[in-house]
Parts: C-alpha cells; sequence; structure tokens
C-alpha cells in the first residue's frame, strides 16, 4: 500500500517554479504560398491626362486637275447711291470721224442701252492725237450716238448705263 502522501501514477506532479526563459530558436524555413485571393473592386477612373503633341504636317497632296475657263466677267456699273441699276453695262470702242468731223456710232445686241437719257458717254482723241475741237457726244437715243471732233481723226469713246 501506499501511503496517501504519495502521488498516484494517474495523478500528477504537483507543479514547480518556472525556469528563466531560454534563448530564441533557429528561424524555420519558409513556408508553401498560399492561393491567390479574390480580385478587388476596380478603383475610381482617373482624371484626363496632359494634351499630347501636335504630329507632323502630312504630304501636300497631288495637284488637281484645272477646271473649266469660266465666263468673261464685266466692270460692275454703280449708280451714285450705290446701287447698281438693271441691265448696267458699258460700251467702248474708236472709230474714225468724216471729213466733216462727224461719225455716227451705232450700238446693236446687248451694246444697245434702254433709252438715249439712260446712258452716259465720254470721247477722247486716240494714241495721244491732239485736236483743235474739244470732242462732243450727240442725238443720243437707245441705239446711236453722233460724235463730233476734228475732221478725219479717230477719237475713242466709252459709254456706261442700263
Amino acid at each position: 500500500m501506499r501511503s496517501s502522501g504519495a502521488p498516484r501514477p494517474h495523478q500528477r506532479s504537483p507543479t514547480g517554479p518556472t525556469g528563466e526563459k531560454g534563448e530564441r530558436g533557429e528561424k524555420g524555413e519558409k513556408g508553401e504560398t498560399g492561393a491567390t485571393g479574390p480580385t478587388g473592386a476596380p478603383g475610381e477612373t482617373g482624371g484626363a491626362g496632359a494634351k499630347g503633341a501636335t504630329g507632323a504636317t502630312g504630304p501636300t497632296g497631288e495637284k488637281g486637275p484645272t477646271g473649266e475657263k469660266g465666263p468673261t466677267g464685266t466692270e460692275a456699273v454703280y449708280n451714285t447711291i450705290g446701287t447698281q441699276p438693271t441691265g448696267a453695262h458699258q460700251v467702248i470702242g474708236e472709230i474714225k470721224t468724216s471729213a466733216s468731223g462727224t461719225a455716227t456710232v451705232k450700238l446693236t445686241g446687248s451694246a444697245a442701252f434702254t433709252s438715249g437719257t439712260s446712258y452716259q458717254c465720254a470721247a477722247a482723241y486716240t494714241g495721244g492725237q491732239t485736236g483743235t475741237a474739244v470732242p462732243t457726244i450727240t442725238s443720243k437715243i437707245a441705239n446711236e450716238f453722233t460724235l463730233k471732233g476734228d475732221d478725219s481723226t479717230t477719237l475713242q469713246f466709252i459709254c456706261v448705263g442700263n
């Protein structure tokens, strides 16, 4: 029999005082990498970036074909208030006077005016010629007028109106 003070085999012995802490042991080997975690939520959209540099100018294209020739233009005619009279046009030319110093100018087709009072004319000697008589315009009607100057000289004229 055992004495009552002795520990029984299935009982623990009383714990004694804790000893001092020992030195730290060596670092163990790295463990295996774990599985990849789930993808996180998308982040906020960032601000616009700076404008990029302008690119180089491209090459000049080939020259296109020449277009058709347009109609001959005309000089615009205006009255003193800056509007264009309907049907306004100009007529220019030159004519030689007769032995009596007169010449009748015939205006045909688009050169004709609407009346003798719808146009004005001016005349001068051609090619630097000078005369004794000042050239004058008389007997104006819609489709003709008469010039008067020195005998057998050439006069140039311009008429403007509608």
